[in-house]
């Protein structure tokens, strides 16, 4: 029973903390809050759900990593100060994207930044090119032994049962799943919220 009271409140935790920025960004609308009425939910765990989200695409979990030596070169500086001030940096230079953290970023393998900043950049512009979003807002929570980062927006949405997912959903999938960690969406008319968690690891 207390497992249970403890789990039920970090969950209420994480959720106040989603909301939170109602209070950090005022001017904002707070239309990237998705309604509680239609929203379709996907949860990705282990491989089986990573085949059945991709419908059979041909995905690989080293898209993260296998770039070419220049741009390893200019990840490694970019993520040199950490993953949160890296990911601030990348929202800062777009419009409409904001930013918020929460927490005290570890030590993280470096293989673990490049997965969650090229998700961010990823998952950022999809909401850009395919969501038709107004605004994004970029959460990054790094305690408790986990880091996350969320991407949500206040575009047209689209429910990951029906819609065909792209390589680039589908290799952020892999990846998470390829690292012990998980990807959870949750799609409405009113935008889209993607979250993917993987343990902090030296």
């Amino acid at each position: 029973m207390k497992r249970e009271s403890l789990d039920n409140n970090t969950e209420k935790k994480r959720f106040s903390v989603r909301l939170s920025k109602n209070e950090l960004l005022k001017d904002v609308p707070p239309a990237a809050i998705l309604s509680l009425n239609g929203i379709s939910s996907y949860y990705i765990e282990n491989e089986a759900d990573v085949v059945r989200f991709t419908k059979g695409l041909e995905v690989n979990d080293a898209w993260m990593e296998d770039q070419p030596d220049d741009e390893n070169t200019s990840l490694n500086i970019l993520l040199s100060d950490g993953l949160i001030v890296a990911v601030k940096n990348y929202c800062d230079s777009l419009s409409n994207v904001y930013f918020e953290s929460f927490g005290i970023e570890n030590e993280i393998e470096k293989k673990l930044k490049i997965i969650l900043y090229r998700s961010v950049c990823e998952l950022v512009n999809n909401a850009m090119k395919y969501a038709c979003a107004s605004n994004i807002f970029v959460q990054v929570i790094a305690e408790d032994g986990f880091i996350s980062v969320t991407v949500y927006d206040d575009g047209k949405g689209f429910d990951p049962e029906t819609v065909t997912i792209g390589t680039g959903l589908g290799n952020i999938a892999q990846a998470a799943i390829a690292n012990k960690g998980k990807m959870k969406i949750h799609s409405s008319s009113k935008g889209v919220e993607i979250n993917i968690e993987i343990e902090q690891r030296i």
